[in-house]
């Protein structure tokens, strides 16, 4: 795989999801989602292996915000914000709020702003 940076990387419970661009080169995107919750489930409740998933190269932003949004993101304990894709982040998480009818509470929203900031702090 070619040198990477981390765009754009969001928590829950048991997973998460990790949008990366790739440096130099076409500049493509990937999205992979780890879920670990199915392997704290007994099989009896729908237990089993944990969910992986790649994206593969994508070669747009909107490609990639567009595969990232198969999951409730917005929803999600954001961990890392490219700071110069923190706008589009701000636009695609109300976009992908609204299309979706996502209530983000006041206090994820705020740790989506603190993230998206200039100092790109986390929760």
């Amino acid at each position: 795989m070619p040198d990477v940076k981390p765009v754009l990387i969001v928590a829950g419970e048991g997973g998460g999801i990790r949008m990366v661009q790739e440096e130099g080169g076409q500049r493509r995107f990937r999205v992979f989602m780890a879920d670990q919750t199915p392997t704290f489930l007994d099989n009896s409740d729908g237990g089993g292996p944990a969910l992986h998933k790649d994206s593969g190269w994508l070669p747009t932003w909107e490609a990639a915000i567009a595969y990232f949004s198969k999951w409730p993101w917005p929803m999600l304990v954001p961990r890392k914000v490219d700071p110069q894709f923190a706008d589009r982040v701000l636009t695609a998480l109300t976009q992908v709020a609204q299309e979706k009818n996502l209530t983000i509470r006041s206090h994820r929203m705020q740790d989506w702003r603190e993230a998206c900031s200039p100092n790109g702090s986390t929760p």
